[in-house]
């Protein structure tokens, strides 16, 4: 019902803001294409936008629309009086007002609503509203893909995002490692794939759309966190509590061997000692797309894009996995004070042979240089 009353209201605004404005025949009102348009904003030019919609039958796609208010894809709406944003964002989510990047690995888009608009730009929004083969295109999170300048394996992914860079998808999957000829379906699935995949354990399978939407989220805080807090030490803090073990060993699996999950218990402990007697303190982000998501041999994968830079140290350790932790680490020319970036592809999987992806964790932490094959 709330939406119901949302769109109502959201038509009777627009009623209101075209009060005054003169309907004239044809496909698009001219008289709104210069002297009139030209001196709004471009917040006021998507009230507009919304009224030639709505009089051209467009559906309203309600969950899109929601996803795109939740995950705050418009990062200056806040900026954006109150009676325009409702129209501002159903403009993006029809694919007509795309508003401006805020850099590589960007989640979300500037739109600018205060900015006068151009005539350049008015003639590029009738042609979407016109042509709907014209209009930008979106994720199911809504999120801006773009459809030329497309990475090499373009198409073992179900959409390229508009901010990823094409080095993000151009590296090598985790299956591509493996010694033999694999078959594609079977020991693998690519990205694109996934959507008609099947999640099998050993008793039954379930569709993997199904199990994406119960428990995707919690898959991508679990890789989040674990690289959050691999790529983010100070070793003045680290054992204070506790709190950076907990938070790190959270979101390793639980086997229930005793023996195993010590183990890697013990592994994080041995190397906040390391951390603590070589002074490390490092700074990182992370950004990852849940499109990525692919399965391998031995689990499911997720690529991410991570951002770090090594603060302090009082030695640049030979062995880089005493200075983050993780199974496998090694970047080429790693120096203290310098930014570096990398796109690792970081495993989930279980160790119960009847999960249904509720107890997900991560499996292969492995942190490499960016590579192709």
């Amino acid at each position: 019902m709330r939406g119901v009353y949302r769109r109502l209201a959201f038509f009777i605004l627009m009623g209101v803001a075209a009060a005054g404005i003169a309907v004239l025949p044809g496909a698009l009102a001219r008289a709104t294409d210069t002297k009139e348009v030209l001196n709004k904003t471009r917040a006021e030019a998507a009230v507009w936008v919304c009224r030639e919609m709505e009089k051209r039958g467009e559906g309203v796609q309600e969950e899109l629309l929601e996803r795109i208010r939740e995950d705050r894809r418009i990062s200056d709406l806040g900026q954006i009086k109150k009676k325009n944003q409702e129209e501002v964002l159903l403009a993006y989510h029809w694919g007509i007002m795309g508003g401006f990047s805020n850099g590589a690995y960007s989640k979300n888009r500037r739109f600018l609503g205060n900015q006068k608009i151009t005539k350049k730009e008015w003639t590029e929004i009738k042609k979407r509203i016109e042509n709907p083969k014209k209009r930008f295109v979106l994720s199911p999170d809504g999120q801006l893909c773009r459809t030329t300048r497309l990475p090499a394996n373009s198409k073992k992914f179900p959409y390229i995002l508009d901010s990823y860079p094409n080095s993000y998808y151009e590296g090598t999957f985790d299956y591509e490692w493996y010694e033999g000829k694999l078959k594609e379906g079977g020991d693998y699935i690519n990205p694109s794939g996934m959507a008609d995949a099947e999640f099998t354990n050993w008793k039954t399978s379930y569709p993997l759309e199904k199990i994406r939407g119960e428990y995707e989220k919690a898959w991508k805080q679990c890789i989040r966190q674990n690289l959050e807090t691999r790529l983010n030490v100070d070793y003045r803090k680290i054992d204070r509590d506790y709190h950076w073990l907990n938070r790190l060993r959270n979101t390793y699996f639980i086997s229930h061997d005793p023996e195993q999950d010590l183990k890697i218990t013990k592994e994080i402990e041995d190397y906040i000692e390391k951390v603590k007697k070589n002074q490390v303190i490092i700074k990182g982000t992370v950004d990852l797309d849940s499109s990525t998501l692919y399965k391998s041999l031995h689990g499911y994968f997720m690529r991410t894009h991570i951002k770090f830079k090594i603060v302090s140290a009082n030695q640049m350790p030979a062995k880089q996995t005493d200075l983050i932790f993780g199974e496998h680490i090694y970047f080429k020319g790693l120096k203290k004070g310098v930014w570096k970036e990398a796109v690792v592809d970081i495993g989930l999987g279980s160790a119960n042979p009847y999960s249904d992806g509720r107890d997900f964790a991560v499996i292969m932490d492995n942190l490499t240089e960016p590579l192709k094959k």
